[in-house]
């Protein structure tokens, strides 16, 4: 199965995910995702979730990008040139080759979701300063999105060790250890985390995730909660809040946050994801087919898939 989210390309987001939410109060809810393997989800500061649907979608571009190169070159156009915000970073590095500058253009090759150049540009800056942590916790973050834990592993650890203070380096720290599958550890990490800025909200999102695979719904939603009172344009928090609401039942919730979270098209789709992991077939139909509408072309081809399986269950004897 496959998540969006609207105006986020490169890594991948895009990807191919497996979602089955246990359904009603008492059920132990999780959503089982294929293991880290976005490229994607560059996300500013603490780095994005450990997983949920931000993970999911940095799956499908990741795949999607190693199928088809990105392209970095339209029509005499590169992203260098048409990014104002890289080429101020990139001219600020050219007068000014320091670890802090190298770090800059790494973050936002990172935005962009040229996965590549961040990590080439955040090794540099270790070069640089070996004891710069935001950009070890950068090479971890890449190490992350490509889907090798275990190589991302060290890096982060040297960010904790050289900024033990830095709510963003354990935050990160957490992801990576979520990847490698030691959800326990990671959220430790977060909690450590908020301990230092009670108000991280990439943490609290993050805790909100490994509350709700735990089958924690009262503390995975507070969590949520606090990550969108913290951060309102949090996507990431609405849609995991999405899946906490699903797994208790509580739908008519779920469909708010994911309308509050994404364009319409990608609010449908993601909707009819949550129906076709609690099995509602016709819900989900309905859900891809209204985006459809609103055109989105991945909607049209699940809402094909699932008008031929029916047809095909109604053929058999």
């Amino acid at each position: 199965m496959r998540f969006r989210t609207s105006g986020q390309a490169g890594v991948g987001l895009a990807a191919v995910a497996l979602l089955a939410v246990a359904c009603g109060p008492a059920a132990k809810a999780r959503v089982d995702l294929p293991a880290p393997a976005q490229s994607a989800l560059n996300a500013p500061a603490g780095g994005a979730p450990a997983d949920g649907f931000e993970t999911a979608i940095g799956k499908i571009r990741h795949l999607s990008a190693t199928a088809h190169p990105a392209v970095k070159h339209v029509s005499g156009r590169t992203v260098e040139n048409s990014d104002p915000r890289l080429a101020a970073a990139l001219l600020t590095l050219a007068t000014l080759p320091t670890a802090d500058s190298y770090r800059l253009v790494a973050r936002e090759y990172e935005r962009l979701r040229i996965t590549d150049a961040a990590y080439e540009h955040f090794r540099r800056a270790v070069q640089a300063n070996p004891r710069d942590a935001a950009a070890h916790a950068g090479l971890a973050r890449c190490w992350r999105d490509w889907g090798l834990p275990a190589l991302a592993i060290g890096d982060a650890q040297r960010a904790v060790y050289y900024a033990p203070q830095s709510a963003e380096a354990l935050n990160t720290l957490g992801t990576i250890l979520h990847a490698a599958g030691n959800r326990r550890a990671a959220g430790a990490a977060y909690l450590r985390a908020l301990a230092l800025d009670a108000n991280a909200a990439y943490a609290l999102n993050n805790l909100c995730y490994v509350e709700f695979l735990e089958g924690r719904i009262a503390s995975a939603t507070t969590y949520c909660e606090r990550a969108i009172a913290s951060d309102p344009t949090l996507s990431a928090a609405r849609r995991n809040l999405a899946l906490v609401h699903a797994s208790a039942g509580r739908l008519d919730l779920a469909w708010s946050e994911l309308q509050q979270a994404d364009a319409p098209a990608e609010a449908s789709y993601n909707l009819g994801i949550i129906n076709l992991a609690r099995r509602e077939l016709g819900e989900a139909l309905d859900a891809f087919t209204a985006a459809c509408r609103a055109n989105s072309i991945d909607a049209c081809r699940r809402a094909t898939q699932l008008r031929l399986q029916r047809a095909s269950a109604e053929d058999e004897p």
